[in-house]
Formats: structure tokens, C-alpha cells, sequence
């Protein structure tokens, strides 16, 4: 693996766990508990990746059977992460349309893109790209327009609110 590719995807990483960070700022899952966990695994899943393109660019000898065990644990973690946010989406009821399915066209799209890997490797990599990215542009689409629904309304909601009482 080249070093210079693998750091851009570490980077690509780093966008999808901002997205996930968005979409648990945005507090549209429901229970909360269920989406912190899983907002929280699927982004140490991503860490974990990021890590092994910063491991695959310092020492590219690495042993390739831990780099592969390291990739196959964090792209569980991505994967199990996200469903419980998708679940936590559709029963938190929060979102209506497309955008309360973005989580779980994530983890579709990724499923779907993850099992070309060992078909065919350049089909794995365009749907990377074209399939997966598009669910995650979906994903932060919604998530920012959420967030600036109130702040454009001029409404802001939940605990950003402060009053300050003068006695």
C-alpha cells in the first residue's frame, strides 16, 4: 500500500467521524444512550483506521496480516457503530424523508462496497467513491442542514439557550 493514497484516505476518515460527531450534535437519534454508544464506536472504528494509515505511511513493511486484522477490526467497529445509530435514527422519528435514513444508507452502502473488496478490487474502490461517499455526503447534507435550521430561524433550541436573570 502506497503511503501517500493511505493518507488521504486517514483524512477521508477523519471527515466520516466529523459526520457521525454532526450527526450525534444534531440529537436526532433516539435513545440517546443508544446513540452515543454507537456514534462513539463507529468513530473509534474510524480512529483505529486512521491510525493504520499513519502506521501504513511510517513503516510500509509492515506486517500485513496485523495491518489486515487492525483494518477487518476497525471497519467492524465502523460498521456495528452505524447500525445502532441508523436504528437509533428511525426510532427516534426526529427526521422525516431521506434524511432518517442517512445512517443506515451509510451502513448499507458500505456493506454493499465492502463485500466487492475481495470480487474485484477497482469496483470496490469507484464505489467507494461514488457509492459510500454519496451516503455520506446524504449524511452530512442533513446533519448541517439540522443545525442551521434553528440558528436561521433565528430559534435556537436545546441547552445553547442561556438566560441570564439580573437581581
Amino acid at each position: 500500500i502506497a503511503p501517500a493514497p493511505e493518507l488521504v484516505w486517514g483524512v477521508v476518515n477523519l471527515g466520516m467521524l466529523a459526520g457521525i460527531a454532526a450527526w450525534l450534535a444534531i440529537d436526532v437519534a433516539r435513545p440517546r444512550w443508544l446513540a452515543l454508544i454507537g456514534g462513539g464506536v463507529a468513530i473509534l472504528g474510524h480512529l483505529m483506521r486512521v491510525a493504520v494509515s499513519i502506521w501504513i505511511s511510517i513503516q510500509p513493511g509492515a506486517n500485513p496480516d496485523s495491518v489486515t486484522a487492525t483494518i477487518l477490526a476497525s471497519i467492524a467497529l465502523m460498521f456495528g457503530g452505524m447500525a445502532l445509530l441508523a436504528i437509533g435514527t428511525v426510532v427516534g422519528r426526529r427526521l422525516s424523508g431521506l434524511g432518517r435514513w442517512a445512517p443506515g444508507l451509510v451502513l448499507a452502502t458500505g456493506l454493499i462496497t465492502a463485500a466487492f473488496y475481495s470480487i474485484e478490487r477497482m469496483v470496490h474502490f469507484v464505489l467507494l467513491g461514488l457509492l459510500w461517499g454519496a451516503a455520506w455526503l446524504l449524511l452530512a447534507y442533513v446533519a448541517h442542514r439540522e443545525a442551521t435550521t434553528a440558528i436561521i430561524s433565528g430559534n435556537p433550541a436545546g441547552p445553547a439557550v442561556v438566560t441570564v436573570d439580573e437581581d
